[in-house]
C-alpha cells in the first residue's frame, strides 16, 4: 500500500483505494468551496458584483457598479490576490 521513494518519504500507490471508497470520495466531492471563494470576490469588489434588478417593467438590470475601463477588472483581482 504505502511504498517508500529514494527520498525515503511515502507514497500512496494509485490502485490502494477500494472501488466502494473511491465512490464514496467522489460522492463526496463538491464545487462549493470554490463558489464561495467567488462569491467572496464579487462582494469584497463591487466592480464585480452581479445586477441589481430595478422595480419596474421589462425586467431591467442596473449596472451601476459595472467599470468604464474593463481593463481595470485584472488589476483589481491581482491586488485582491495579493
Amino acid at each position: 500500500m504505502l511504498r517508500e521513494k529514494f527520498s525515503g518519504a511515502k507514497v500512496r500507490e494509485r490502485n490502494s483505494l477500494d472501488p466502494e471508497r473511491l465512490a464514496g470520495l467522489v460522492d463526496a466531492a463538491t464545487l462549493m468551496p470554490v463558489d464561495r471563494y467567488f462569491k467572496q470576490i464579487r462582494r469584497d469588489l463591487m466592480m464585480l458584483e452581479r445586477p441589481v434588478g430595478v422595480a419596474g417593467n421589462k425586467m431591467r438590470m442596473w449596472y451601476g457598479y459595472s467599470p468604464y475601463d474593463p481593463s481595470i477588472i485584472p488589476q483589481l483581482l491581482d491586488i485582491h490576490r495579493a
